[in-house]
C-alpha cells in the first residue's frame, strides 16, 4: 500500500476437520481516511485506529508546462466617466483664405473743431486814389492792372436817346405766368370722389352720384377767400355715416375683411398744426385718418380695424419730412395692399411728388361703408378742429 505498511494473512493448510457450527462474523475494516497526513482506520465495530503517517513531505516543484492557446477576446468594457488628462497644445494651423469684404461702416462722429489757422496775407486791393463818381477800369490783361477813370455817362445817354427815338420806353414787367395746378396721383382703375368747396356754400356736393354731400357746421361761422373755404376752430365739414359706397369684399377673417387694394386721401389747401385733416371712423369697424400730431410739424397716417369681439389692431405712422404746413399745397396719402403679406405700404405726396420713401404697415386698412367722414373733426366732434383752408378734398379706392 502507499502508506508503507504490509498486511499478511496466514491460512493453515492442514487437512480439514469435520463440519462445525458457523462462526460469528469477524471484525472488518469499515472505512479509511487520511487526516493531517495520517491514516485513520474505522472498523465495523466502531473502533478507530491511527496506523501512522502515510503522506510524505511536499515534493519539489515540477517543470513549467508549455504555454496554452490565447483565449477569445472578451467584451468591450464600459465607457469611462472620468475625462482623460488634457493633451498638449497642437501646432498652429495654416493661415485661412481672406474673407469677403464687409459692408461699409457707419459714418463716424464729426471730429472736434480744429485750431484757428494763421491769418493770411493782405490781398492786392484796389489802386489808391480816385475821385468821387469815378470807376475802376482794367487797362491790360495783366492781373491787378487797373486805374480810376471817369464814368462814361455820355455813352449811356446816347443809348437811351436811340431807344426813345425807335419807339422804346419804360414799361411794367409782364405778368408772370401762373404756376400750373399740381396733378394728383391717381392709380389706374381707382374710383375717386372729389368734394370742391365754393366759399361758405353748404352743402358741398360730391363729384360722383351716390356719395354724400358735406355739410359745413360748428360753433364758429366759416369765411371764404374766393372759392376757398376758411374753417376756424370749431368749424368742420361733416359727411355723415352709412353713405360711403366702398362696397369692398367681405371675408370671415377680420384681419382682411373689407380690405382695398389701394386707398387714397387727398386735401388741397392749407393745413396747420394739430389738425384732424380727414377722418373716417366707425367704433365697431375701425378708422382711417390723416392728421398733424400735437406740437409736431409732420403728417400722420393712422388706421385701425376691429369688430366681432376681436382686439383692435393698427398703428400710427408719421412722416418726419418737411410738409410745408401753413402753405397752400396738394397733400396726398396713398396706402397700397401687400396681397402676399400681412400689411401693406403707405406713401406721402406733396403736389404730386413723393415725400420720403414708402413706409410698411403691419396690418391692412379696412374701409367700411359705415364710416363717418369729417374734415377738420371726428364723428361730428368740433373740439378736434383747427384753422384750415380747403379748396377740395378727395377719397379714392380700388377693390
Amino acid at each position: 500500500m502507499s502508506s508503507g505498511y504490509a498486511w499478511e494473512a496466514f491460512i493453515p493448510t492442514s487437512g480439514g476437520g469435520g463440519t462445525g457450527e458457523p462462526g460469528s462474523d469477524g471484525i472488518s475494516v469499515d472505512s479509511l481516511a487520511i487526516s493531517n497526513g495520517r491514516l485513520i482506520v474505522t472498523f465495523s465495530d466502531g473502533r478507530t485506529q491511527d496506523v501512522g503517517q502515510v503522506v510524505g513531505p511536499t515534493g519539489a516543484a515540477g517543470a513549467t508546462g508549455p504555454k496554452g492557446d490565447t483565449g477569445a477576446t472578451g467584451p468591450a468594457g464600459a465607457a469611462s466617466t472620468v475625462p482623460g488628462p488634457k493633451g498638449d497644445k497642437g501646432d498652429t494651423g495654416n493661415t485661412g483664405a481672406a474673407g469677403a469684404k464687409g459692408d461699409k461702416g457707419d459714418t463716424g462722429a464729426i471730429g472736434p473743431k480744429g485750431d484757428t489757422g494763421a491769418a493770411g496775407t493782405n490781398g492786392q486791393g484796389v489802386p489808391a486814389g480816385g475821385l468821387p463818381g469815378q470807376v475802376l477800369v482794367k487797362i491790360s490783361e495783366n492781373d491787378f492792372d487797373a486805374e480810376w477813370t471817369d464814368f462814361p455817362f455820355e455813352i449811356f445817354q446816347q443809348m437811351i436817346d436811340e431807344a426813345m427815338a425807335n419807339g422804346g420806353g419804360g414799361g411794367t414787367d409782364p405778368e408772370p405766368e401762373p404756376e400750373p395746378e399740381p396733378e394728383p396721383v391717381d392709380p389706374e382703375g381707382m374710383t375717386t370722389v372729389r368734394w370742391t368747396a365754393n366759399g361758405i356754400t353748404s352743402p358741398i356736393p360730391a363729384s360722383r352720384a351716390g356719395y354724400p354731400a358735406g355739410t359745413i357746421m360748428g360753433d364758429v361761422a366759416p369765411q371764404a377767400n374766393g372759392t376757398t373755404l376758411i374753417m376756424a376752430r370749431d368749424c368742420i365739414v361733416d359727411f355723415g355715416n352709412n353713405a360711403l359706397a366702398f362696397n369692398l369684399p367681405e371675408t370671415t377673417n377680420y384681419l382682411t375683411n373689407q380690405t382695398p387694394s389701394v386707398f387714397r386721401m387727398a386735401y388741397k389747401g392749407i393745413i396747420r398744426p394739430e389738425a384732424n385733416v380727414i377722418d373716417l371712423m366707425d367704433w365697431g369697424k375701425g378708422s382711417i385718418r390723416v392728421s398733424v400730431p400735437w406740437m409736431e410739424d409732420r403728417l400722420n397716417f393712422s388706421y385701425y380695424r376691429s369688430g366681432d369681439g376681436n382686439p383692435e389692431v393698427g398703428e400710427d405712422i408719421g412722416n418726419i419730412n418737411d410738409f410745408k404746413l401753413g402753405e397752400n399745397h396738394l397733400y396726398e396719402v396713398i396706402w397700397t395692399n401687400d396681397a402676399a403679406g400681412a400689411g401693406g405700404h403707405v406713401r406721402f405726396y406733396i403736389d404730386g411728388a413723393i415725400v420720403g420713401s414708402a413706409m410698411p404697415t403691419q396690418y391692412k386698412v379696412r374701409a367700411s361703408n359705415t364710416f363717418w367722414m369729417n374734415v377738420n373733426g371726428s364723428m361730428g366732434n368740433t373740439s378736434n378742429s383747427r384753422a384750415l383752408e380747403m379748396e377740395y378734398m378727395e377719397i379714392g379706392f380700388k377693390a
